[in-house]
């Protein structure tokens, strides 16, 4: 049933035929040809590269393809970015809206019509140069970078274009600056990961001012789609669990998208090892997969270029450790939570059959729901798991030794079940023995955390995901789900939600007394406990049923669960508390600290600049404010639209539209101002 992968790393191996251009391209020198510059211009969108003086040393051909070069000379870079947004975020880490920097270095790598461009330019080519030594360590030292520090693999990103003869290439420059040493400028016509679906990025990889300085589309491009070439239609999934060592088989149903694609990048956590890739007829399909040091991109060559409306079948092949981390006694934790199999993007919706094997004694919970009972197989359980016809935006499971405990509640027409381990993990058994043993020797330790339980919350857990399930159906409307499970995990900080399935951290299932004990005052009654596991159900509408499209509307997510929870707070709680949640909120949004490098956060920028609100000049801003400010957007609006005889009629009609029209869809920011102003 499952195929060991092997560990070796593919570079150790000679090239399959198909991947001889990759080998050559990761490899890649300088092949002699140096191009002395004089005020050179190459524009690349609103990027601007000046050459006043140098030398231009380019890589040696691959299938007849210069792919990069680095300069050594005097040389300036300007940006003036189109957005008022992203001169607002430019002008944080720069002081400028605009940004002018010289350089004496510089490294391209690219698949676009750079090398024509310099010859076009009128540029002198020679071979040799007097700076050959030099770039040539520059080339040395930036393969370092982008293998071991960043990493990127711009060598697949080259090898996508060559392989599928597509001009319109990507174009990357690494900058030395006389200010700032380490700025990464982007220009992809497929969209760049770090800030899908846009074209256009300025980085710094730097730790002092590190972070997305700007980030835009191309101009004439609304970027819509542009960094997708496959939508995944299913998964079915096998997998056998061992201790900390998954093995698996993935069965993929897609979709081509992009026409002429031969190259299909997926994104699979970096320990886990592709063993064998197969098409529809199960025959072997070349595959690219680096060390896991070096990221966890890995790419299926085709044959031949497909074309755009194409569909077919892949199988993977794969196993590794690392994914799955024990915490002691029965105590797991999923650490690739969306990419323990191959996939694209969290939000790329697919139907999912998950078959797992699991030693007798465990539990698994998956997504969807059980697809008929567990059956033993030898010392193994086999636990089946569907989502019927209705598509997931992220497949996931928790597992470990768990006690459960369900209700089916008739007034919200879900069956709520609730997983505890039955054991703690290692970090608070081993703060038992301690105190055991300090009690043993007389010491008087004033504390009742020999007795931790987590599963004596059930009932509360449980009432928690009735009430706000119950409320959330009434505002939202009714989810396509038949079960919601709520599950401990080891982390004790942070809860998640995938579809059906929520990750709750195991402190929140301890009560106040114990929790103080454990975190002290301020951290043991901190609000979080109270909100985190409405909040985190909330993300079944907010993340699932609803997603976001890019990076700029995912605020919805985060503040519409957030405004969630304050719905539970207000109907479950009560009016003083719904006051104080708003009142904690405000705080948030206005107050500076120590976590925002000393900035009130709502100086920082708008809610759609989503996770690029956070960097090395702002510390947590995402956090504290997209979070609290989206909430407050939407209770803005429900205050607006309340009416004393009517209640909040109109708030839910409007809130209700926007879920029925774009169920189970990824919206826009646009998207939900349509559906508001619909019904102002």
């Amino acid at each position: 049933m499952f195929a060991e992968a092997t560990l070796a790393q593919n570079e150790a191996k000679a090239p399959a035929p198909e991947l001889v251009a990759y080998a050559a391209l990761r490899a890649v020198k300088l092949g002699g040809e140096v191009a002395t510059v004089s005020n050179l211009t190459l524009r690349r969108d609103a990027g601007v590269f000046t050459l006043k003086s140098g030398e231009l040393h380019f890589f040696a051909a691959v299938d007849g393809r210069v792919t990069g070069a680095v300069f050594v000379g005097d040389g300036e870079f300007s940006l003036d970015p189109p957005l008022a947004c992203e001169k607002q975020a430019l002008a944080i880490y720069t002081k400028s809206p605009s940004l002018t920097e010289q350089f004496s270095e510089l490294v391209l790598r690219f698949s676009d019509t750079t090398w024509e461009d310099v010859k076009a330019g009128g540029a002198a080519i020679s071979q040799g140069g007097a700076n050959a030594t030099r770039a040539a360590k520059l080339l040395e030292e930036n393969d370092k970078l982008i293998r071991k520090t960043l990493p990127m693999n711009l060598a697949l990103r080259t090898y996508s274009d060559i392989a599928s003869n597509e001009k319109a290439g990507y174009f990357t420059a690494f900058i030395k600056g006389a200010r700032y040493e380490k700025l990464l400028y982007v220009v992809d016509p497929k969209g760049i990961s770090l800030v899908a679906p846009e074209q256009v990025m300025l980085l710094s990889y730097d730790g002092s001012d590190g972070g997305i300085w700007a980030s835009f589309p191309m101009r004439g491009s609304s970027a819509e789609d542009s960094s997708r070439t496959i939508d995944i239609l299913e998964h079915d999934i096998t997998a056998r669990i061992d201790g900390t060592k998954l093995i698996a088989t993935d069965q993929m149903k897609l979709r081509v998208l992009r026409d002429g694609a031969r190259v299909l990048t997926f994104d699979l956590f970096s320990t886990l090892r592709v063993s064998r890739v197969t098409d529809g007829s199960g025959k072997d399909l070349p595959f690219i997969q680096q060390s896991k040091e070096e990221g966890s991109d890995m790419a299926v060559v085709l044959a031949a270029a497909a074309k755009a409306g194409e569909t077919m079948a892949l199988t993977f092949e794969y196993a590794g450790d690392e994914a799955i981390r024990e915490a002691g006694k029965g105590n797991y934790i999923l650490i690739p939570r969306s990419s323990w199999y191959p996939n694209t993007e969290f939000g790329d919706r697919a139907l999912f059959r998950l078959n797992f094997l699991v030693p007798k004694g465990n539990t698994i919970v998956g997504v969807g729901r059980p697809d008929g009972e567990e059956t033993q197989e030898g010392e193994m359980i086999v636990s089946k798991w569907t989502s019927d016809d209705v598509e997931l935006a992220v497949g996931g499971f928790n597992y470990g030794k768990f006690k459960k405990k369900g209700v089916d509640d008739k007034e919200s027409g879900y069956t709520i079940e609730f997983y505890a381990n039955q054991f703690v993990p290692d970090d608070i058994a081993q703060l038992q023995q301690d105190i055991a043993q300090a009690e043993r020797e007389g010491v008087r330790t004033m504390t009742t955390l020999g007795a931790i339980s987590t599963t004596a919350m059930a009932n509360a857990a449980i009432g928690d995901a009735q009430n706000a399930t119950r409320i959330y159906n009434a505002y939202f409307g009714k989810l396509p789900y038949s079960r919601i499970a709520m599950t401990q995990q080891p982390a004790s900080n942070f809860g998640q939600a995938w579809p059906t399935l929520v990750y709750m951290p195991y402190t929140a299932f301890l009560d106040t007394t114990i929790r103080t004990q454990l975190m002290g005052v301020r951290g043991g009654t901190n609000t979080f406990w109270s909100y985190v596991g409405p909040h985190e159900v909330a993300h079944q509408w907010w993340g699932h049923v609803i997603g976001w499209k890019s990076y700029r509307d995912q605020w919805m997510s985060e503040g519409f669960a957030e405004f969630s929870a304050s719905l539970y707070v207000q109907h479950v709680r009560g009016m003083e508390p719904f006051v104080k949640f708003w009142e904690d909120h405000r705080k948030q949004i206005v107050n500076a600290g120590p976590a925002t490098e000393g900035k009130a956060p709502y100086t920082i920028g708008a809610v759609t600049q989503g996770y690029r609100l956070s960097g090395a000049k702002t510390g947590a801003v995402y956090q504290f404010l997209v979070y609290p400010k989206g909430a407050y957007i939407l209770h803005m609006l429900r205050m607006m639209m309340y009416d004393p005889a009517k209640g909040d009629a109109a708030f839910q009609a409007m809130i209700q539209d926007f879920v029925k029209t774009h169920y189970n869809q990824n919206v826009s920011t646009e998207d939900f101002k349509t559906a508001a102003e619909r019904h102002m």
